[in-house]
């Protein structure tokens, strides 16, 4: 569970680098506010597959069989600014 601040900087990197449908952002902040370890589907770039899991620290993924070389670029630069995101906010104690 974190805060709606960190749900929605989240959103803001899924939207730009993978595509997320911004009339989901309210629907992940309140998953992502209220459930623990949160699996979560944002399809978009990634295909229907497309997955934001919230662990330490939290990654993107998709289904193997829709692996790409352009999907596994989305996933690595956007792991690396989601790994980014979680170091700065550990500083804060916000994650």
């Amino acid at each position: 569970m974190i805060t709606t601040e960190l749900a929605d900087k989240i959103w803001d990197i899924l939207v730009e680098d993978c595509g997320a449908i911004e009339t989901e952002r309210e629907g992940f902040i309140h998953a992502a506010k209220t459930t623990k370890n949160l699996e979560y589907r944002f399809c978009g770039k990634l295909g229907f597959g497309g997955k934001i899991y919230l662990e330490t620290p939290p990654r993107i993924s998709c289904y193997s069989e829709d692996r790409t070389k352009e999907r596994d670029e989305i996933i690595q630069k956007t792991n690396k600014k989601l790994s980014e995101l979680y170091e700065t906010t550990q500083t804060e104690n916000s994650f």
